[in-house]
């Protein structure tokens, strides 16, 4: 385990075999940089981010940036695993307000709790959902908010992943994925 916080002892022997994965063996200073001020990155379609608990942080440190970006993907905790760690309802709200909803659960993360012992390779006993990699993406109620080139590139996100999640996904999406293709050949503005 790596992070900008310290692991949650208490929390950790919850899980096994976490208390050993916390164990601080040692300590090194890093400098950080908001999200806002790295010039290098101009505009982000997509951001992907795991900084082990430090995630609504940098959503905080990176509102002008976000502003831009048409989907991210974010590993959101529901238990803590570090001290003074944010977990998945303040991550959340962060994330909508500034225009994002969640479209998909990438992965889910479920833990055995101790003092509980693995059955052959499976995780039998108690289980408790750990964390979730989640797919955010702009809220396509709110159209006007979008600028074109977003508009196209949340568009042809929309469709990718109702192909990706064939058959199921495609009549879930098909209202979507229908104005998104209206959408890209008539380049409108506003809805």
């Amino acid at each position: 385990m790596s992070s900008l916080l310290r692991p949650d002892p208490r929390q950790l022997q919850q899980f096994i075999p976490f208390s050993d994965y916390g164990r601080v063996t040692r300590e090194i200073p890093v400098q950080t940089h908001h999200l806002d001020d790295v010039d290098e990155i101009r505009a982000m379609d997509f951001l992907k981010i795991d900084v082990q608990g430090f995630e609504l942080t940098v959503f905080q440190n990176g509102r002008n940036k976000l502003a831009e970006t048409v989907a991210l993907q974010v590993e959101l905790p529901f238990v803590k695993t570090y001290e003074n760690q944010p977990t998945f309802g303040e991550i959340d709200i962060e994330l909508q307000s500034l225009g994002f909803v969640p479209h998909f659960a990438v992965t889910t993360f479920v833990r055995m709790i101790a003092p509980m012992l693995p059955i052959a390779q499976g995780h039998g006993g108690l289980r408790q959902i750990h964390k979730i990699d989640l797919l955010y993406v702009r809220n396509f109620a709110r159209l006007e908010l979008m600028s074109d080139e977003q508009l196209k590139h949340h568009c042809w996100r929309i469709i990718v992943s109702a192909r990706l999640i064939w058959p199921i996904g495609v009549f879930l999406h098909l209202r979507s994925v229908a104005a998104c293709l209206c959408m890209l050949a008539n380049t409108i503005s506003v809805c």
